[in-house]
């Protein structure tokens, strides 16, 4: 069973964002353009989201809009989730 998104959260920021303030962070609604985010590290982040989804399944249904913050990243996830646990 996938972890919860408040684990999966903690290793965003452990592997991605360990540079920066978590609230700047959560605060942010752009972080692409806040500079969080830069083509890497949205792989790295897809690849954390993976870990748990199943590989390829986030890097597959991904768009650019699911990484903009934190809450779409969030939504992105249980999205993702909630389709894998039910084609189960």
């Amino acid at each position: 069973m996938p972890a919860d998104w408040d684990e999966v959260r903690q290793r965003l920021f452990d592997r991605v964002f360990y540079a920066f303030d978590e609230r700047d962070v959560e605060a942010s609604q752009d972080l692409h353009a806040d500079g969080f985010l830069d083509s890497l590290a949205v792989l790295v982040t897809l690849g954390v989201l993976d870990e748990e989804l199943g590989e390829g399944v986030a890097v597959e249904q991904a768009r650019v809009s699911d990484t903009a913050s934190m809450a779409t990243l969030r939504e992105l996830y249980l999205r993702l989730r909630d389709r894998g646990e039910s084609a189960q």
